[in-house]
């Protein structure tokens, strides 16, 4: 049985058990000096409690024209502007990118579980980062910096459309907003925490953007691996039972230490996808004229801590489930608080 395979059983399995799970693991050996390598007793608000502690929602203004999901006239496009403290404004901009505010209201209500914000922002729009976030794009982090210091690398993600024949096609509009939403998110609920966070660039700071890559894409093995071999089941390694966690990138990640100031680097692995019309179609027949079941989109993902003098990655969750979305803000939020859930900052 390949790699690939042994990886879309084990999810199939998983996901068959349980509808949406995040399982986080810690390193809990001893690191260099015999310090621990799990950085705080305490576990870190989640992305929720941030998000409400410090997200004010706007008053309603009815003189700004409202734009329904789905609605979006021909040749125009929807962008969402993030601001500070999750804030955010969405602009209807033509062909020659004039662009007019506009208030987005939903023809259906939205089932994302529990919505840390309840105005309708189901539209799926392009992204743009807040000024403060990408100024943060290869900056380098101070030694007088504050809390933990953290990098952010680039979110390996896609995001696609299921055909009827279980095909997927990845959609680039639908990843970069996705993979904007995670960054944003992400780096303002670090800061919010206290902590000092730069996000990857390719070749920022003397780091050659292949040593970059290659981090990303050996952390999707190991991550795949982790997912596999770490977790009780058939596929677990006899050497990782009774709860050994003991996994690592290499010490390839002292080049992002000293090129980024940074003590901790976040790497986030995240695949999505959405039933087509005809995929829909497709289950509800099968349904209805053999009583079987056709799986739709899934939402398959991990996250992972590490330590960049050492390369060993010190915390780590996955995250799989039949539900969510990455697309439009409320539910990336959702998705984002699952993978971030008890980080150990």
């Amino acid at each position: 049985m390949s790699f690939f395979t042994k990886f879309c059983v084990s999810v199939l399995l998983i996901s068959v058990l349980s509808g949406c799970v995040a399982t986080t693991k810690v390193k809990t050996v001893a690191g260099p000096q015999g310090k621990p390598v799990a950085y705080s007793s305490q576990k870190a608000p989640s992305v929720y409690e941030v998000f409400d502690r410090v997200y004010q929602p706007p008053k309603v203004n009815t003189d700004i024209p409202s734009i329904m999901d789905g609605a979006v006239p021909s040749g125009h496009t929807v962008r969402v502007r993030m601001g500070s403290q999750f804030s955010r404004t969405y602009e209807l901009c033509d062909a020659s990118m004039v662009c007019k505010e506009v208030r987005p209201v939903s023809n259906q209500k939205a089932n994302y579980g529990e919505e840390p914000d309840k105005a309708d922002d189901t539209i799926i729009a392009d992204v743009e980062l807040r000024p403060e976030t990408k100024d943060l794009f290869g900056a380098r982090i101070p030694d007088s910096h504050l809390g933990r210091s953290i990098l952010l690398m680039e979110p390996d993600v896609e995001l696609s459309l299921l055909t009827a024949g279980g095909l997927q096609e990845p959609n680039a509009f639908w990843t970069a907003s996705a993979k904007s939403y995670v960054t944003e998110i992400a780096t303002q609920y670090f800061q919010e925490l206290g902590h000092s966070v730069t996000l990857y660039k390719d070749g920022a700071n003397g780091l050659a953007t292949k040593t970059g890559r290659d981090l990303i894409n050996l952390h999707e093995a190991v991550g795949k691996s982790i997912f596999q071999y770490q977790y009780p089941g058939i596929f677990q390694l006899p050497t990782m039972q009774n709860d050994k966690f003991d996994w690592q990138l290499g010490r390839t990640t002292q080049e992002l230490q000293n090129a980024y100031g940074a003590d901790l680097g976040l790497f986030v692995y995240l695949r999505d996808s959405y039933s087509s019309g005809s995929r829909v179609a497709a289950q509800v027949l099968m349904a209805a004229l053999f009583g079987a079941h056709i799986p739709g989109g899934q939402q398959v993902g991990f996250v992972s801590l590490v330590d960049l003098k050492t390369g060993d990655i010190v915390w780590y969750n996955r995250l799989f489930s039949g539900s969510g979305d990455l697309r439009t803000f409320g539910a990336a939020v959702n998705s984002t608080n699952s993978l971030l859930v008890d980080i150990p900052l």
